[in-house]
């Protein structure tokens, strides 16, 4: 059965940074309404990066009711959904939800959006493509820390610095290395000290790939070295990602 969800209001800005932000990791758009929180967790095709955003709901959108189970929806062209919300008034502008039940999960088919002036159905992609999300238990199980190792503040600054570096590079990987001097993200030719203020006696070191690292926002972030993972937590935004590290000899 069809049911609609109406929206009172919707935050173009909140609702196309978060999509944006998701474009990192894939062309395609998978959100998550639930009753508190509006998200977003996508992987690799690997499962070696995985990405996850949050925002409070009512930052996002305003439903004219509780919403009493998770809906799902998903779009093939992120960046059509993007346009169509560049077009309306940002103060004005509300929804309506399509959605429908399948094997207990709820779906949403399509959404409408309009303000004062325009309406635009955006259709949702079909379920039989599959819906590209993570479980909680996955999420945990990603985020773990229990391999901890140390960790350490990586700002937006220093993090640009080092992507223009390893832009320059013809290699596919890069290390973080953490021995008396500091922590260092170090490619084939460079040697960059990201943070000073943690040091260890013994040389820690992880390696990854540098395409990995294109996947993380520009943002200030505390980094957890775990064994064979790298988490990153956005101090700007409530963002992290993990990064599997390499197997080098």
């Amino acid at each position: 059965m069809d049911n609609k969800i109406k929206i009172k209001r919707i935050s173009v800005s909140n609702l196309s940074n978060m999509i944006k932000k998701m474009s990192s990791m894939t062309t395609e758009a998978y959100l998550n309404i639930g009753s508190e929180h509006f998200t977003s967790s996508v992987y690799t095709p690997t499962r070696d990066v995985v990405k996850y955003i949050s925002f409070p709901l009512n930052d996002v959108m305003e439903p004219d009711k509780p919403i009493e189970q998770e809906i799902k929806l998903s779009f093939f062209n992120a960046s059509r959904v993007i346009s169509a919300l560049s077009h309306f008034d940002p103060h004005l502008l509300q929804a309506e939800i399509h959605t429908f039940m399948e094997d207990g999960i709820c779906y949403a088919s399509k959404i409408n959006l309009k303000d004062k002036k325009l309406r635009i159905e955006l259709e949702c992609q079909d379920m039989s493509f599959g819906f590209t999300s993570m479980t909680d238990d996955q999420l945990g199980r990603a985020f773990n820390e229990a391999t901890k190792v140390t960790e350490f503040e990586l700002t937006k600054e220093m993090m640009t610095d080092a992507m223009s570096l390893l832009k320059d590079e013809s290699g596919e990987m890069m290390t973080i290395e953490i021995d008396e001097l500091g922590v260092h993200f170090k490619g084939q030719k460079f040697d960059l000290i990201v943070d000073d203020n943690i040091v260890s006696n013994e040389v820690i070191s992880k390696t990854t790939f540098k395409t990995f690292l294109d996947k993380l926002d520009k943002e200030n972030y505390k980094v957890v070295v775990c064994e064979f993972k790298l988490l990153f937590y956005s101090n700007d935004t409530n963002t992290k990602m993990m990064l599997n590290t390499a197997v080098t000899d």
